[in-house]
């Protein structure tokens, strides 16, 4: 008969509908008190919220607990089972206007003799005793060392509906909508509009909050103490979940600690000093971090960068091509260009740093200055779509990169090093290197004291002195000098090393002559670089050695 029988331990019984839950076994006894809005705080000798995973635990057991077998009937000798004084005891009890099934009582006793992987148990005052699985039982084994609701901030991230924060005169709000952050500046009078902020930011920050681990508890009767009764700071939590607002209270702060109240929590939490840096926060901090959602890289027109002494400058031709127009008049390289316009229109802060710049951002002076000219999409009628210009200034070094503002004044940034290589990359052209050979009559290749003369032959090219030369090394020469591209620019002005490798090319119409110079590598390695000069062009430009090979090495 024993198949037909229910094994739920506690059937009808709504564990989740309890108020208080009282552990025993194990050490001192567990005392829990359900309080109003849903959250468990601790009785007996300790004081505080109850961490949730352990009442989590306490409250499956009551629902999960089912009999694996029946033992004895009611008024079977309990100390036999090991239940008359047993491993634990927990009790648990609804609200006091139930009427049935109001208290649930679970017993656990010794090991099931051979069934060593289950225990006796006993539901209730009268039985039966019965075996139910360990792994029934483990929420029962509860660390009292960590009983207490450690986090500063105990709500997921999911869970959080809006956050205020109130510090001196200062405050913000996030405020989701429909799934997507929203921040207010204003007073809660009249918050202002709404600006877009990181969903980022804010999982960053409440990560921190909730990471920070209290350090020590203290109960207190009437007004509480180390200066949570006048508080510094507000920080303001509604939930989404259920119908709960979270205030977290910031009182002293110092090296002994930080002390915080978290709702109407019965005790006041110590946490480490620097959990009080978590509440000296803006709402800058929090702004979306796409700067210039508004701009295209199409729309950019001309380009000027001012980095110490030097300026470049460089405008879009109505072919679509770019032309430089400063420190001289010359191509300028449409790759790096490509980049330069494209991070511009996706500038992103790895970082909100202020509202307003200070000493330290160094951008009093900064060290790079550039300016973009827009202008309007083609069909485009939003006002911020008209021509204007976009200024970012970027200063000091910072981790992760460098502090950066849009403007003279206002919202303080940090850009990330591939943002800032891309923004800082010379503008002149790297193709100037390759020789148009199909206009060329004649090579001269010097080095070391020897000297390779060719002249054009037709298709093909010739020794000067005559002859053929080899055919697959004066083809590798040729493509070779025919596709040249800098791989980067070294510097703009004289040449500041010498340059002992030349070749000079002469053109068919006229007998002008254009000069490559070419340097001893620089560096090792994967970070060995070239020095290459082209005649007429006022720059120094760095090539990989294994891209100067077919000119540098060659023989006829």
């Amino acid at each position: 008969l024993a198949h037909f029988r229910s094994k739920e331990l506690f059937a009808g019984f709504h564990a989740t509908g309890s108020r208080r839950l009282e552990l025993r076994g194990g050490g001192e006894p567990v005392v829990l008190q359900r309080e109003a809005e849903g959250r468990w705080q601790l009785g007996g000798p300790e004081v505080g919220w109850a961490r949730m995973g352990m009442v989590d635990g306490l409250l499956r057991v009551l629902r999960q607990a089912e009999a694996t077998r029946f033992v004895a009937e009611a008024g079977a000798d309990l100390d036999e089972y090991g239940l008359d004084a047993p491993w634990r005891e927990l009790r648990a009890e609804r609200a006091e206007d139930i009427d049935e099934n109001r208290v649930a009582r679970l017993r656990v006793g010794e090991l099931c003799g051979e069934h060593t992987d289950e225990r006796y148990a006993i539901a209730g005052d009268e039985g039966p005793v019965v075996c139910v699985p360990v792994g029934d039982l483990d929420g029962l084994e509860v660390d009292r060392t960590a009983l207490h609701e450690d986090r500063l901030l105990p709500v997921s991230n999911d869970a959080i509906e809006k956050l205020v924060l109130l510090r001196g005169d200062g405050r913000f709000e996030l405020r989701r909508e429909e799934g997507d952050w929203q921040l207010f500046t204003g007073p809660a009078s009249d918050p202002g509009e709404p600006q877009a902020a990181s969903a980022d930011a804010i999982a960053e920050w409440t990560a921190q909050l909730r990471e920070a681990r209290a350090q020590a508890f203290e109960g207190f009767e009437g007004e509480p103490g180390h200066g949570v009764g006048d508080p510094s700071a507000r920080l303001t939590v509604q939930r989404s979940d259920r119908e709960e607002t979270l205030t977290i209270r910031l009182g002293d702060a110092g090296a002994e600690g930080t002390w915080v109240r978290r709702g109407d929590e019965g005790a006041l939490v110590r946490f480490a000093p620097e959990a009080a840096a978590l509440f000296d926060v803006g709402g800058s901090r929090f702004r979306a971090r796409e700067l210039l959602s508004d701009v295209q890289a199409s729309q950019v027109r001309r380009v000027t960068r001012r980095e110490g002494t030097r300026t470049e400058a460089a405008q879009k031709e109505p072919d679509g091509s770019w032309a430089m127009t400063a420190p001289f008049e010359q191509d300028a390289d449409r790759v790096t260009l490509s980049a330069l316009t494209e991070a511009l229109a996706g500038l992103t802060a790895a970082r909100i740093v202020a509202d307003e710049a200070s000493r330290e951002h160094g951008l009093s002076s900064p060290e790079l200055v550039l300016e973009a000219e827009l202008t309007a999409e083609e069909g485009a009628a939003a006002p911020e779509a008209e021509p204007r210009t976009v200024t970012l200034q970027v200063g000091a070094v910072t981790d992760g990169g460098r502090f950066a503002r849009l403007g003279t004044s206002g919202l303080v940034f940090v850009l990330d090093a591939r943002s800032l290589e891309a923004l800082r990359a010379p503008l002149v052209s790297r193709d100037l290197l390759s020789l148009p050979l199909e206009e060329m009559s004649g090579l001269r290749l010097e080095r070391a004291g020897e000297t390779h003369e060719l002249v054009a032959d037709g298709t093909g090219w010739a020794l000067a002195a005559g002859g053929a030369p080899d055919e697959a090394r004066t083809r590798a020469l040729i493509d070779r000098l025919g596709t040249l591209r800098a791989t980067e620019v070294l510097s703009y002005g004289p040449a500041q090393r010498e340059l002992p490798t030349r070749v000079v090319a002469t053109a068919r119409e006229g007998g002008a002559t254009t000069t490559l110079s070419i340097g001893a590598p620089e560096g090792e390695g994967a970070a060995a670089i070239v020095p290459v000069r082209v005649s007429g062009v006022d720059v120094t430009y760095g090539v990989r050695p294994d891209l100067l090979t077919a000119i540098v090495e060659y023989t006829p």
